[in-house]
């Protein structure tokens, strides 16, 4: 018996929601970014976009990467923290940055992210935001902002950080070290994701040269 035209609608749906739970194609056929007041747009995925989704996916616990603005590296974090969250159950991430403002960007970043997938996507895994915290219901994940500071870190238990801006964030080490024994939990890890462009003068410059002491080694 043939099917409908809205019930092989609704069956193409599902199975592209399927095919979304990965999130390399999720983020080649869905990723679409609106920075700076600009129309939709697809993120790029060149060559190097390829190899950053799959380290991104490898599951280590400590990533650190240099950037430059012209890569847009902070945009495909925020597309792999969207994803995560969307399709992972219980994880709590935190965005970071060199301030609150900036902190809070990263989230409507994510949000911005969110509201350009196509409707039965939004559908499947829906969001509700605030100023700084985003919520799905579905994984019962949530993605915040904190602000500046040692002590925010060291008092949330996250299991996902994201910290951007590294190489130009007072109080880096501080941070970063604050951030450790949420991601050494013997059960539920997680893990720290770093972005910064150059500033061989602080301590974003020892961890992207792999100098950082043993103690703090993820």
């Amino acid at each position: 018996m043939p099917i409908s035209r809205s019930e092989a609608k609704e069956l193409a749906q599902k199975t592209e929601r399927v095919r979304a739970e990965y999130y390399p194609y999720w983020r080649f056929r869905y990723a679409y970014s609106d920075d700076s007041g600009e129309r939709r747009r697809r993120m790029p995925w060149m060559p190097y976009h390829q190899i950053l989704a799959g380290v991104l996916q490898s599951g280590r616990r400590l990533l650190a990467f240099d950037k430059a603005r012209q890569m847009q590296i902070t945009w495909d974090i925020c597309a792999f923290l969207l994803h995560n969250a969307m399709v992972r159950q219980s994880t709590e991430i935190v965005a970071l940055s060199k301030n609150q403002r900036d902190s809070e960007y990263l989230v409507f970043r994510i949000k911005t992210l969110w509201n350009n997938q196509p409707q039965f996507l939004r559908d499947a895994w829906p969001m509700y935001p605030t100023e700084d915290e985003l919520f799905f219901p579905r994984s019962l994940c949530r993605i915040v902002a904190l602000p500046a500071g040692e002590e925010p870190v060291r008092g949330y238990q996250g299991n996902l950080f994201f910290l951007d801006e590294c190489g130009h964030m007072d109080g880096f080490m501080d941070r970063f070290t604050a951030a450790i024994p949420q991601i050494s939990r013997p059960t539920n890890p997680g893990r720290i994701i770093m972005a910064g462009t150059p500033n061989i003068h602080g301590d974003w410059w020892r961890v992207v040269k792999d100098k950082i002491d043993d103690r703090v080694r993820a």
